[in-house]
Formats: C-alpha cells, structure tokens, sequence
C-alpha cells in the first residue's frame, strides 16, 4: 500500500515589496507546495497591493491573495495565513523577496522526515547573480547574550541541529505550528523566529539546516532604501530583551553579558546616513518598552 506524499502549504506575507513577489510565487509553484496563500500587509506602496491583485491564478496550485487592512506585523500575518491552509502535513514561510529552486519544497520535507527534524531552513545566499554570498546556514541562539548567530560555512552532513533559524524560508510540521501555537504575535516584527525554535525546543521538538536545499533572499527588501528602518531599530532592541532577558534577565542582556551587542545596535542606528537621530531615539524607545514589557502588546 502506497504511501501518500506530504502535504505542504507556503504561506507568504507581502510588505512593501513589489519586483520580486511574482517571481517568489512563480519559484514556489515549481517547489512542490500544493498551495500558496499570500497576504498584503496593509502595503503603503500602492505597486505592492496592485501586484498582487493581478495575481489571480498560478498555474499547478491552489493560490489564494489576502489582504489585510491593518498591519499584523509579520507573525501575526503569518498566523493567520496559517489558520486557513486547511489539513497540510507541513508550512513553509517563505519571505516575499526569498526566490526557491525547483523541487525545493519536496527536498527539504524529506531532509526533514529523514532527519526526524521538525522546524527546518534551507541554505539561505544573498548578492547579485554570479556573486551570490552565503546569508545562512545555520544558527545559535545565545540568549544570555541577546544575540542569534549566523553560521555561514553550509554543513557538511545532509541536516545540521540548529539552536536557531531564520524566518526567511521556515519549514514547520503542522504538528508542531499547532502545539506551539504559531508565533507570538505581540513581537510583531522580528525575534518571533528566534522564539519559535527556543518554543520548541522546550516542548522536544528539533530544529536543521537542510544542506541540500539553496535559496536566494535579497535581505532587508521591505526596509528602506538606504538603510534600515526605524522599525527594525525599535523591535530589534524591544523583542530582544522580551525574548533573552525573560526571568529577570533583562538588565543582564542589555548592560551585563549582552552590552557588546547592546552597543553594536546603537551604533549601528548612529551609522545610518538617513534619519540616524530617530533611529537612535526608536533604539532607545525599544530598550525602554523592552525593560518594561509585561505580557501585554506594547504599540510601537
């Protein structure tokens, strides 16, 4: 008696972005995924929400565009494109400026239930073409330090353990999403992969680095131009201390073993040739928000 192959489900959530949406969803529609659900995140650039209404129809899976009227930030997006993929054995988050490889999906759910890995992200590069740089290939979580490290040597081995992974290109069982309860959504924008995989772990599931799947990711195509947002000063600073300083840890991640890279972000916000003093004040509101975060949504 045969066997059924997995099922899997990519679910994409668009901010801002434009030129590489159609080709992220013409690459997955030639992974293997059986559907794409896309949702517009309250786009303020009118080319990003006409992009996807012209996206009516994708040749070989069942596509389905949302659009949300409110920004839900990208995990409560994704949570709620994940609420309505139906019964699918596995999810793949995938950015909206990540371009897959063909078959991608089917090899990296069969890395997954190989390995007996629940939680998985392909080798991620970056760069134009020709001169594409590995982005990630797997990650720690240093919690007492604040900090999630990038590993840029791709593994030897066909699956490598993992103590973080980007949501760039997240691979989860549905199992698992559900047991976890998706992302947090009150970090609203970034930690919330970091948060997942640490989740997870608590509960015995494991997380890899799939070697031998590559994906493509122009980083940061939803910021600005020029730089980074001043969102991502605030929520990286805020959702840090959230996330690694629970337990009363807080000032120990932000002046004790965390202050390098304490400073490291405010330093780079400093760096930045486009509004650095507001992103300095948002880097500073973020680490106050942070310090005084409760378990309630704090608005940015």
């Amino acid at each position: 008696m045969s066997t059924a192959p997995p099922s899997i489900a990519a679910v994409v959530v668009n901010y801002n972005t434009t030129d590489d949406l159609r080709a992220c969803v013409t690459a997955l529609a030639d992974s293997g995924v059986q559907s794409i659900d896309v949702l517009d995140n309250c786009s303020t650039d009118l080319a990003a929400v006409d992009t996807l209404r012209t996206m009516t129809r994708v040749p070989g899976v069942d596509f389905r565009a949302h659009f949300s009227d409110v920004n839900l930030g990208f995990g409560g997006g994704i949570n709620r494109l994940a609420d309505g993929v139906g019964d699918v054995d596995y999810l793949w988050i995938v950015n909206p400026d990540v371009v897959v490889t063909p078959h991608s999906a089917k090899v990296l759910v069969s890395n997954m239930r190989e390995g007996g890995f629940d939680l998985a992200s392909p080798v991620i590069e970056t760069g134009e073409p020709g001169m594409s740089e590995v982005w990630f290939a797997g990650g720690n979580l240093h919690v007492a330090q604040g900090l999630s490290e990038h590993i840029l040597t791709p593994p030897a081995s066909a699956t490598q353990p993992a103590t973080f992974l980007t949501g760039a290109a997240l691979c989860v069982s549905m199992s698992a999403w559900r047991d976890l309860g998706g992302f947090r959504d009150e970090f609203f924008l970034y930690w919330e992969d970091a948060d997942l995989v640490l989740r997870a772990a608590g509960l015995g599931y494991t997380a890899a680095v799939v070697s031998a799947v590559t994906v493509w990711h122009r980083v940061g195509a939803s910021g600005e131009h020029g730089g980074k947002s001043e969102n991502y000063y605030y929520f990286m600073n805020r959702n840090r201390l959230i996330l690694c300083g629970a337990g009363g840890r807080r000032l120990d991640v932000l002046l004790g073993h965390g202050w390098r890279f304490t400073l490291r972000l405010l330093a780079s916000a400093l760096r930045e040739q486009r509004g650095k003093r507001r992103k300095l004040f948002r880097s500073l509101r973020g680490i106050f928000d942070g310090l005084r975060y409760r378990d309630e949504r704090v608005t940015p």
